[in-house]
């Protein structure tokens, strides 16, 4: 990966102080109220109107709770900025953090 010109040399007009994190985290954080109020009313109407227990696709939303913790972690590690603007520890970190 170290070895392509996309990560070594980034084009002169490219604006390496950007970021996107901000913004990637909130949109985030949005979407994530929404669907724990959806999940929560959810639950109630399984649980109390239905009275049935709770089965593998009601707990399925688990997946996404992680999904936006490593979105989150990985806007602490430099997830939406510029990746020519990133240094090598930044780099394995990200890698890590996009494999889980």
């Amino acid at each position: 990966m170290a070895d392509s010109p996309y990560f070594v040399n980034p084009p002169p007009d490219m604006d390496l102080t950007e970021s996107r994190t901000k913004v990637n985290n909130g949109i985030a954080i949005a979407l994530f109220v929404l669907a724990v109020i959806a999940v929560v009313l959810r639950t109630i109407a399984r649980l109390r109107f239905q009275r049935v227990t709770l089965a593998a696709d009601d707990l399925s939303y688990l997946l996404g709770v992680g999904n936006l913790a490593c979105c989150m972690a990985g806007g602490n590690y430099g997830l939406g900025k510029h990746i020519g603007s990133l240094g090598p520890y930044e780099m394995e970190k990200i890698s890590v953090v996009r494999k889980v």
